[in-house]
């Protein structure tokens, strides 16, 4: 998934400094034992003041999927591709992703919150990430307090 490699690179007989290049090439696979049909991710790669994007979008969003076979599993198949130089290694690149719930009436809300720090080593890696489930437990007893009940969440930041 990431691999640090470094290089230099000549103009007119003059030595540049030498820059470390890490490529972060991946994939978003699916989110699984969520009880909500519906998910979508919205991820995003942070890093320290050390790293600077060469190319990519270091931000994110998958389309929504309806889990068929398996309800309980959504599978995203969201293409990750970035390129990090970097100075230094303080602040280690991580990937974090929000899980968020759509229903029929375009209402969506958060369902669950993760992070993970990207490979150090170079090659293939897996990564499995834990997520926090947002509970539902207190919604019930918030909304019990309020009659305004079934109003549609909007969230500017998410647009088509």
């Amino acid at each position: 998934m990431a691999a640090l490699e470094s290089g230099n690179r000549l103009t007119d007989g003059a030595m540049k400094p030498r820059r470390n290049l890490c490529p972060i090439l991946g994939e978003l696979c699916h989110a699984s034992d969520f009880e909500e049909p519906n998910l979508f991710c919205k991820w995003s790669v942070q890093f320290g003041s050390s790293w600077k994007v060469i190319e990519g979008h270091c931000e994110g969003q998958s389309v929504a999927n309806t889990a068929r076979v398996d309800p309980r599993r959504s599978n995203f198949g969201t293409p990750l591709d970035l390129h990090l130089a970097c100075r230094g290694i303080q602040v280690w690149p991580k990937l974090h992703v929000e899980l968020i719930a759509l229903n029929s009436f375009d209402n969506f809300w958060p369902v669950g919150y993760g992070f993970a720090f990207l490979p150090t080593q170079p090659g293939l890696h897996w990564i499995r990430m834990a997520t926090w489930k947002v509970s539902s437990a207190n919604s019930k007893s918030i909304s019990d307090r309020f009659p305004a009940q079934n109003l549609p969440c909007h969230f500017p930041q998410f647009k088509n």
